[in-house]
């Protein structure tokens, strides 16, 4: 029987997701937290939580700093793999049960995914911590990956895949037509509490979520419908833009810009991105959003940046 986990680790407690995961974990009041940062006094979080600084290069700061946790949350960004593999080794070390890795987007179980070098970091750390987990004795350290395709509601206030209701703008990579699953961050927020929950029924698999499955040719067509007006239509060519990130990364340049962009060309292909086989909504209270509901969503983003 799975051990009751009490004690929760959130490495990346900012940034784009970890604000959303943080407040997941609070409103649930299941949880004694405890936040790593890299520098302590620079971010502002809730009272109530513990705050611990830590060295990502040092696998004794971060064993130190892991001891008496039952789980950890990672949510940061890095695309250094000894990093990535480092952060296991020490929640192993520290007696960590349950480790829930920085994945959070595609499937990666497809087997073209692991072949983008922003997903290939991530498949080498997948091997090294199914391998601890094997290696542990009396299955005392475990895993969940969270999968979910891109963030919706982040996705369309940054524009990043393709939406701009502040411009009324539609950027469809390529042909816009692949369908893919999006994921509202608060429902990511629900499925990680929903795996520490339910420690049994999520140990040593992924668990997929949706809050929508749609082609970007469809979320455009919503975010028209909701947000009136004359709106511009361009095509990306999200194949060039690949070929440019690749040759970046031939260089020795593995930068934000060169990595991201990745995404928006795995979202455009079947062999990257496609409907998931199984959901595990129904296990973490997660309900995919109706059309009126995504309609909803685009004006409440196009009403905070005051259109």
């Amino acid at each position: 029987m799975a051990p009751t986990i009490k004690n929760v680790a959130l490495a990346g407690a900012g940034g784009n997701l970890g604000p959303s995961l943080l407040k997941a974990l609070m409103d649930s009041n299941n949880f004694t937290i405890t936040i790593l940062t890299r520098k302590t006094g620079s971010q502002k979080f809730p009272t109530g939580v513990t705050v611990k600084e830590v060295d990502y290069e040092s696998l004794d700061s971060l064993t130190q700093a892991l001891k008496g946790q039952d789980a950890l949350i990672n949510s940061t960004n890095s695309f250094d793999p000894k990093v990535a593999t480092r952060v296991v080794d020490a929640a192993v070390a520290a007696g960590v049960y349950r480790y829930i890795p920085p994945d959070f987007g595609l499937d990666p179980t497809r087997a073209h995914v692991p072949s983008l070098p922003i997903f290939g970091i991530k498949a080498l750390t997948h091997g090294h911590m199914q391998q601890k987990a094997q290696e542990t004795p009396g299955g005392k350290f475990t895993y969940t990956i969270v999968t979910n395709g891109p963030f919706l509601d982040w996705g369309i206030r940054s524009s990043f895949m393709g939406v701009d209701v502040k411009n009324k703008k539609l950027s469809l990579f390529n042909d816009g037509d692949n369908v893919i699953p999006y994921t509202m961050l608060a429902d990511v927020g629900k499925a990680v509490v929903g795996t520490l929950m339910h420690p049994e029924e999520t140990a040593n698999r992924i668990a997929y979520i949706q809050s929508a499955v749609k082609s970007q040719k469809q979320m455009g067509a919503l975010a028209q419908e909701a947000v009136s007006g004359s709106w511009e239509t361009t095509t990306v060519d999200v194949d060039a833009i690949y070929a440019n990130c690749m040759e970046s990364i031939k260089k020795g340049i593995m930068t934000p810009d060169v990595m991201y962009p990745q995404l928006l060309y795995a979202c455009s292909k079947k062999e990257f991105a496609q409907p998931w086989a199984k959901s595990d909504n129904a296990l973490f209270g997660i309900k995919e959003m109706s059309d009126d509901e995504l309609k909803a969503l685009y004006k409440q983003i196009a009403s905070e940046n005051n259109l």
